[in-house]
C-alpha cells in the first residue's frame, strides 16, 4: 500500500455518504415490435440536482424508510445487505410519490389495481398507510441490478441503488407535476447515445431527452434484454449487484466522466485517492507526468502495433537520491534529452526490464552520453540470452540477478525506496519486473500490460515460463500488498480499476486481480487453441495450415491482429504439446 507521505495529493475526509435508489420500470412495447420500454420523466427546473433532466423515478433514503426497515425485514433476500434493503423501500416509496405507481400488495399477495391505488394519498407518508390496510410492499419484484457511485469532485456522493421492476398491471402513470413532469416510455432498443442527449425514435416523432451518463448506462445496459422477464430473470440471477464508481478528469481540454473499468481509472486513482482532484489522462511526451512523489513516468513518442500508446519511461527516486531510470526506451534523441533534463542529469541508474528495441536501446546510448561526461552511471539488467533476436541484443555493464534490491537511502527530505528485481521470462528470457516495495508498485515492463495482453514469441519467448512468472509477481504482490500496477505500455492498472471490463472493484483487491485476469486469459486462450488443434491434428503446426489455426484459436480477435497473435500461437502450441495437455483435454 502506497504510504500516505508520496501520495500527490492530501487524502481528504471523503463526503458523507448519502443512500439513495431509483427504480427502472419497464413495459414490454404495446405494439411488440418496439420490444422493451423503460420510464423516464423529466425533473423540475428547479430541483437542486441535474435539472431539467430525464431521469428514472428515485431519490434519498429517508427516515421513513429507515423506521419502516425492522417492520419489513422478512421481506428481503437474506443476502441483500442492510444498506439495500432500505434503498429497496426508498425506491418503492419515491416511485409512489413521484409518478404514482405503487409496487405493493394486498394481505393475500395478490397486486394492486388503480382504484386500490387511488385510495392513498401521495402527501402523506406511504408505508404507515400500508400498514393500515393490511398491505406491504412488494420487494420480491424488485430486482436488484447495481449500484453506482459518482465522482467525489461533483460533491454529492449519493450511493445509488439501482432496481428493476415491471410496471404494475392495472396502474398509470401520473407524475407529481412537482418534482417530476414530462414522463416518457422509452423504446429501449431503438435508444442511442448522442452526446449528451439520447436521440429517441418515438411515434411523436424524434425527440430528444437530455440525460446524465449514469442513465445512459442503465438505458445501455438494458439493451441486451427484448422483453421484460428477461431483464428481470438475469438481474436476480446475480449472486452479488456489480458497484460502478466514476472519476472525473481531463481529456484534452473537456471535463469527462469516466467509469472504473476505463483504463484511466487506477492511474486518476493513485494521483488523487481522495477523487476530488481531476488529473488529465492524455498523453504527452513533452514532461514527465507525476505519479507519486518519488514516481514520474515520460512516455517515448513511439507508437506502433507493438508498442501501442508509446513506451513508458519511469523515473524513480529523487534529485538528491539520484534517479532510477527504468526502461530509457528506444534511440530517440528527443526523448533522450528530455530524461536528461528531467533529472537534471542526477541518475543513480539506468534499468532495463528487457532488451526489446522499445526499451534498451536507449539506456545504452544514454550510457555511452554519460561516460563521456565521466558519469561512472551503471547499466543494469539481464543479458539477453542467444535465443533473442538480433535487434534485441543487450549487454549491460551490471547483470543483476533475480532477488536483488536497489536501495536509495533516504536523503535531501526524500523517502527511503527499495526497488526488488523480479526475474520474470515469457515474453523475454531476460525479462524483470521492479518491485518498489514500500508503496506497493509493480513496474511490469512488458509482462503486464493495460488494455492488452503480451506477445509471447519463441524461442526467446516461452508461454509455461510466462504462466509461471504470473505466478511468482502473484506472491510478491500479496506479500506487500500490491494495488497498482505499472506497465511499459499504457495507463496504471490496479486499484479500484478493472482490466476487464466484466469485473467490479468486489472481484479482488489491486494488482492480484489484474493479475488473475491475465493469466485466466491465457489459460482461456489455450483451451480454445487445443480444441483448435483437436480439430485439425496434433501436427498442425506449419505454415501451410496457419490460416485454417488462427481462425479457430482466435475467432473474438480482429482479423488485422492475426499476425501478431500468430506468434503467441506457437508458443501455446508448444507448450501444449511438451505438458501432454492435448492428451489430458
Amino acid at each position: 500500500m502506497i504510504r500516505p507521505e508520496q501520495t500527490l495529493h492530501p487524502q481528504a475526509p471523503p463526503a458523507p455518504e448519502m443512500a439513495s435508489a431509483t427504480v427502472l420500470l419497464l413495459r414490454d412495447g404495446e405494439q411488440g415490435e418496439e420490444g422493451l420500454e423503460v420510464l423516464i420523466s423529466q425533473r423540475a427546473a428547479a430541483s437542486s440536482f441535474v435539472p431539467s433532466m430525464y431521469v428514472f423515478p428515485g431519490g434519498r433514503v429517508d427516515a421513513e424508510d429507515k423506521t419502516w426497515l425492522q417492520h419489513w425485514q422478512a421481506l428481503f433476500p437474506a443476502s441483500w445487505p442492510q444498506r439495500t434493503r432500505s434503498q429497496a423501500l426508498a425506491a418503492v416509496r419515491e416511485c409512489f410519490e413521484e409518478m404514482g405507481v405503487l409496487l405493493a400488495q394486498d394481505g393475500a399477495g395478490l397486486p394492486l389495481y388503480a382504484a386500490a391505488v387511488a385510495q392513498l394519498d401521495r402527501q402523506q407518508p406511504l408505508f404507515a398507510q400500508l400498514q393500515q390496510r393490511g398491505w406491504q410492499p412488494a420487494i420480491s419484484s424488485l430486482a436488484w441490478v447495481c449500484d453506482r457511485v459518482p465522482p467525489a469532485s461533483l460533491g454529492r456522493a449519493y450511493h445509488t441503488a439501482f432496481f428493476y421492476a415491471a410496471m404494475p398491471a392495472g396502474q398509470t402513470v401520473q407524475p407529481d407535476l412537482h418534482e417530476q413532469l414530462d414522463a416518457v416510455w422509452l423504446p429501449v432498443r431503438s435508444a442511442s447515445p448522442q452526446g449528451d442527449a439520447m436521440q429517441v425514435a418515438t411515434q411523436a416523432g424524434l425527440q430528444h431527452y437530455p440525460m446524465i451518463a449514469p442513465t445512459q448506462e442503465a438505458i445501455t445496459a438494458l439493451q441486451g434484454w427484448a422483453h421484460v422477464a428477461a431483464a428481470l430473470a438475469a438481474a436476480q440471477q446475480q449472486t452479488q449487484a456489480p458497484h460502478y464508481f466514476a472519476r472525473e478528469v481531463w481529456q484534452g481540454r473537456a471535463l469527462q466522466r469516466i467509469g472504473h473499468t476505463h483504463l484511466a481509472y487506477a492511474e486518476a486513482e493513485l494521483i488523487d485517492r481522495s477523487g476530488r482532484v481531476q488529473p488529465a489522462i492524455d498523453w504527452q511526451h513533452e514532461s514527465p507526468v507525476a505519479l507519486t512523489r518519488s514516481v514520474q513516468r515520460l512516455t517515448c513518442p513511439n507508437p506502433s502495433m507493438m508498442s501501442g500508446p508509446d513506451t513508458n519511461t519511469y523515473l524513480i527516486g529523487s534529485a538528491a537520491q539520484g534517479w532510477v531510470v527504468l526502461d530509457a526506451g528506444p534511440a530517440i534523441k528527443a526523448h533522450l534529452r528530455r530524461i536528461l533534463q528531467a533529472t537534471g542529469g542526477h541518475i543513480h541508474s539506468l534499468l532495463c526490464t528487457h532488451s526489446h528495441p522499445d526499451h534498451s536501446p536507449g539506456a545504452v546510448l544514454l550510457h555511452r552520453f554519460l561516460r563521456r561526461q565521466d558519469r561512472a552511471v551503471p547499466l543494469l539488467g539481464m543479458a539477453s540470452l542467444p535465443s533473442a533476436a538480433a535487434h534485441s541484443r543487450f549487454v549491460p555493464t551490471l547483470q543483476v540477478q533475480d532477488g536483488q534490491v536497489i536501495h536509495l537511502p533516504a536523503q535531501g527530505g526524500a523517502d527511503a525506496l527499495t526497488l526488488q528485481l523480479i526475474h520474470t521470462p515469457g515474453h523475454a528470457a531476460n525479462h524483470v519486473c521492479v518491485l518498489l516495495q514500500e508503496d506497493g508498485l509493480l513496474f511490469s515492463g512488458d509482462h503486464i500490460l493495460s488494455g492488452t495482453t503480451t506477445v509471447i514469441a519463441p524461442p526467446d519467448g516461452d508461454m509455461t515460463a510466462y504462466l509461471d512468472a504470473l505466478d511468482k509477481l502473484d506472491a510478491a504482490c500479496a506479500q506487500c500488498d500490491v494495488q497498482y500496477i505499472l506497465p511499459a505500455h499504457g495507463h496504471v492498472l490496479g486499484g479500484a480499476g478493472s482490466a476487464d471490463p466484466s469485473q467490479t472493484p468486489e472481484s479482488g483487491a489491486g494488482a492480484r486481480r489484474i493479475i488473475a485476469y491475465y493469466r485466466q486469459h491465457r489459460l482461456g486462450r489455450e483451451a480454445k487453441i487445443i480444441a483448435a488443434m483437436q480439430q485439425l491434428g496434433v501436427q498442425a503446426n506449419t505454415a501451410e495450415i496457419r490460416e485454417q489455426r488462427l481462425p479457430l484459436a482466435y475467432a473474438d480477435a480482429p482479423p488485422a491482429l492475426w499476425p501478431v497473435a500468430d506468434r503467441s500461437l506457437d508458443a501455446h502450441m508448444a507448450r501444449i504439446l511438451a505438458l501432454g495437455l492435448l492428451a489430458k483435454a
